[in-house]
């Protein structure tokens, strides 16, 4: 394990975002546990929203140097990274799930959770095990010349860049496509 902010910035921008979330979600428990469910409310998405930035921000650039670009399915960091990031997904889909289904109508009745309380608390719970889970896997992460902040802003910005071009209508790709470079 490399220090805090070392050559492993973005992990360890991550690792400490992480622990502020967490703490975050903690204090919008006890908001929730004194009756204040607008402030709960406003602390927990504002948390899980934060959380999905960090997620495609940092994760996943460091998951796909890792495991993908890595080609590294076996070890005990690999099975580490592979299991944090299933639970992982898990966890932030179950939170925005009950954020859309505690602030807005687009959740159908019959696909509403009865006992959202349980759910809140569970999703809680398995929040606090990947923050230690991740803990483990940033102290057994070598550093990895994978994947930097630089290659996680260019693995960011190539799959913009991507996606624009995709969004464009098909003529105009054509004709960007037939024009000679200079």
């Amino acid at each position: 394990m490399q220090a805090l902010f070392g050559t492993r910035t973005a992990a360890d921008i991550n690792l400490v975002a992480q622990l502020l979330l967490l703490a975050g979600l903690l204090a919008g428990f006890i908001l929730a546990r004194r009756k204040c469910f607008a402030q709960h409310a406003n602390v927990q998405t504002a948390m899980v929203l934060l959380n999905l930035a960090l997620i495609l921000l940092f994760m996943v650039p460091s998951f796909y140097g890792y495991i993908i670009a890595g080609q590294s399915v076996s070890g005990r960091v690999a099975q580490l990274m592979i299991g944090h990031g299933v639970l992982g997904i898990i966890a932030e889909v179950v939170a925005l799930y009950l954020i859309l289904r505690m602030r807005t109508t687009l959740i159908p009745k019959q696909f509403r959770l009865g006992n959202i309380k349980f759910a809140m608390r569970a999703t809680l719970a398995l929040w606090a095990v990947l923050v230690l889970l991740g803990i483990g896997i940033y102290r057994a992460l070598p550093p990895a010349p994978h994947c930097s902040s630089s290659d996680s802003l260019a693995l960011i910005s190539t799959f913009t860049l991507w996606s624009w071009r995709m969004r464009r209508p098909a003529a105009v790709r054509q004709r960007s496509r037939a024009t000679p470079s200079t």
